[in-house]
């Protein structure tokens, strides 16, 4: 038997989440100031939703399985002003001790920060289709250059929509550290699996959606000890070519899904 499954899961949340489910009597609620923590009998791994939890953007996990700490996607916070500045601000770990980043899709809202990343002392590798290890360069690059223009028209004197105490735009990375994250990524073939640590495994498999997603599959632990945490990441749908249709996965002690 699996021992015991973590999820730190946001209070603003938690109220809709017990209403719409039936929980194990053996589970625990240990309340925080911002998340309450669900203990159930299940696996070893704990999750932490970093970020799309109580809002749609800025998809961000972290998991943590033995002395392995795996984030999946880190993406840009989207909506008014004020939340496009909140951007500048990552999710609250220690990134120096992340051991790799997997990446489910090219999309603004679950990859547009990770090359930040880089700067707070991330030392791994960021892993995801090779599809999507062709088109993040172009759009990292892409969207540093656009960032320092937004910034230049703004001090101009170009702020059309904005308010007038409007704070300039926020610039999240420079090329050079766009450059950085093409250099770290390490694409893995769909259906094949990836030992990332000595604790987990990685497995990606097709999310339809767009060119390149991938539905993220993490084998954590060995044994009676194991378990299977799946990510959907945004899922698609059947027969829109050319993307492959979305696999849905055959098991899985926790599946994050959007």
């Amino acid at each position: 038997m699996l021992s015991r499954m973590e999820i730190l899961v946001p209070m603003e949340i938690m109220d809709s989440i017990v209403t719409e489910m039936s929980f194990n009597k053996s589970m625990i609620f240990k309340k925080s100031t911002r998340y309450t923590c669900l203990f159930v009998s299940s696996a070893r791994p704990a999750i932490t939703l970093l970020g799309a939890a109580g809002e749609v953007t800025g998809s961000c996990s972290l998991v943590e399985a033995g002395r392995s700490r795996i984030v999946v996607d880190c993406g840009m916070i989207r909506g008014s002003w004020e939340d496009e500045q909140r951007n500048l601000t990552l999710p609250k770990i220690d990134w120096r001790w992340v051991d790799a980043v997997v990446l489910t899709h090219v999309h603004l809202d679950h990859c547009g920060r990770l090359a930040m990343l880089f700067r707070h002392g991330f030392e791994g590798h960021v892993y995801c289709t090779p599809a999507t290890a062709e088109i993040l360069p172009r759009l990292a690059k892409s969207s540093a250059r656009l960032q320092r223009t937004k910034l230049a028209e703004f001090h101009a004197g170009g702020k059309p929509g904005l308010p007038e105490d409007a704070e300039e735009p926020p610039v999240l990375f420079s090329e050079r550290e766009a450059q950085l994250l093409a250099e770290r990524l390490r694409p893995l073939p769909v259906g094949l699996t990836e030992q990332l640590t000595e604790d987990v495994m990685l497995r990606l498999e097709p999310a339809g959606h767009i060119v390149g997603a991938g539905v993220v599959h993490l084998e954590c632990g060995t044994g009676t000890e194991s378990a299977r945490v799946v990510f959907s990441g945004d899922v698609g749908s059947k027969h829109v070519p050319p993307m492959a249709a979305p696999l849905s996965p055959k098991a899985a002690d926790i599946l994050v899904l959007e």
